[in-house]
């Protein structure tokens, strides 16, 4: 496990690269995309197992934090969906250099796979596009948030108040800025999937209410429903940390490697 810095001078990106098992190597690496603003904090122990198994299965992986989150630099409140597209393309970049593998496939969880898609969409070179439980609606996926912060703040024993002004937002324990709420809730999945040399998977965990792949996604995705429920719309999950679950083996199996 190798920690490390890259990125522009003045903002860094915080990387952590994952060499793969010894004796167990495949010419692939793997990026993974996180979920933004308070799904990242809840994903990190669950992609950290995803990572784990990748390395034992011989692939190189990369996770990373996205600028204005974790330990990279600037703010929550200065990282925009162009900005973290740009972040994806940068890790690929940065894991093709360290690794020495000339094939990249990205992960994506939530918000990140939406990211993911983007990054392949904008010409990117991917094999495979493993989405998680992916964002396919920004205006839906903020009113989400903005309803279990709403449910949140009432459940409060006292009255408490919640930030909302002209220019800034709170949700869920995060400052989001007003051009920020407008670009997160233009965030949709591309209208069609992006070109890729192996497979589109989708990879679906337990909801009361399953989202679809959009109509010109249907024919080019594998679609896969795990039993497991991330509780994305509940608001009892919010703080725990996502339990892995069936996501790494589900990972694998679309990725084409086995479990070690």
């Amino acid at each position: 496990m190798n920690p490390f810095l890259f990125g522009p001078e003045s903002e860094r990106l915080f990387g952590l690269y994952l060499p793969p098992k010894a004796g167990a190597e495949k010419r692939m690496g793997i990026v993974l995309c996180p979920p933004i603003h308070q799904e990242f904090l809840r994903s990190r122990w669950s992609l950290r197992q995803v990572s784990t198994q990748l390395t034992r299965a011989g692939l190189h992986v990369l996770r990373f934090d996205w600028y204005g989150f974790g330990d990279s630099g600037g703010e929550p409140t200065d990282g925009t969906p162009e900005r973290w597209i740009e972040d994806i393309r940068l890790a690929c970049k940065e894991l093709k250099e360290i690794s020495g593998v000339s094939t990249i496939s990205l992960v994506g969880m939530r918000s990140g796979a939406t990211l993911a898609a983007h990054a392949a969409a904008s010409g990117l070179e991917i094999k495979d596009l493993v989405l998680l439980d992916p964002v396919v609606s920004g205006s839906d996926y903020l009113e989400g948030l903005r309803g279990l912060h709403r449910r949140r703040w009432e459940a409060f024993p006292y009255p408490r108040t919640s930030i909302r002004e002209e220019q800034r937002e709170e949700i869920l324990g995060f400052m989001y800025n007003r051009a920020q709420v407008q670009a997160i809730g233009g965030l949709d999945l591309p209208a069609t999937p992006p070109a890729v040399t192996g497979g589109i998977h989708w990879i679906r965990t337990q909801s009361a209410a399953p989202v679809a792949p959009p109509s010109g996604w249907i024919e080019r995705v594998r679609l896969s429903d795990l039993q497991d429920a991330a509780g994305w719309d509940r608001l009892e999950s919010i703080q725990e940390a996502l339990v892995a679950g069936q996501i790494p083996p589900a990972v694998l199996n679309a990725l084409g490697v086995k479990a070690v």
